[in-house]
């Protein structure tokens, strides 16, 4: 059949097509070993989840009061990707430097079920890349959906509330705080 390889018709490998991986793979899994078809993935996905774009590897989400960036970052030293997470005040341009941020991270702190297939999206190593890129993109909206929803204060509080002291809280509550 065209296009899958040495699978079967109904997308299975035949016994004697069985190798190293002998499990059998759905006709639908994409083998993930292009880091541009990756990040172009990624990039649609944040943005048909509320998203924009403020350049090729930072998005933003906007609210009222906050607003959240993501951040994507390539090793200096590999094909490994990185993912930061930014929470500051909306008051601003998105372009602004991020040092005022509220809060900041990695996106695997922030989704700690998630920490393995975040951390692992190294195209220097391809069995990472085909077991982890396609698990991390199909978990990426409701990731989205998340970032996007803490951007809401009262989420915000309840999320990162413990980073902050009772009248910081009471602050960003009232929309009234101003980062040092």
């Amino acid at each position: 059949m065209q296009g899958y390889g040495c699978r079967s018709v109904l997308g299975f490998r035949l016994p004697s097509e069985l190798g190293k991986d002998s499990r059998p793979q759905s006709p639908r899994r994409t083998t993930m070993t292009d880091a541009k078809t990756f990040l172009k993935q990624l990039r649609a996905t944040l943005k048909q989840h509320g998203f924009q774009r403020l350049n090729a590897n930072n998005y933003f989400h906007r609210a009222e009061f906050l607003l959240c960036l993501f951040t994507i970052q390539k090793s200096m030293y590999g094909g490994q990707y990185y993912f930061d997470v930014y929470y500051r005040l909306a008051d601003g341009d998105p372009k602004e430097k991020n040092y005022r941020a509220l809060w900041f991270g990695r996106l695997e702190s922030l989704f700690a079920t998630e920490h393995e297939t975040i951390r692992s999206i190294d195209f220097d190593d391809p069995a990472l890349v085909s077991q982890f890129a396609p698990q991390f993109l199909a978990r990426l909206p409701a990731i989205a959906d998340a970032l996007a929803a803490w951007t809401d204060t009262t989420a915000f509080l309840q999320r990162f509330g413990d980073d902050f002291s009772a009248e910081q809280q009471a602050a960003i509550a009232a929309h009234t705080f101003r980062p040092e």
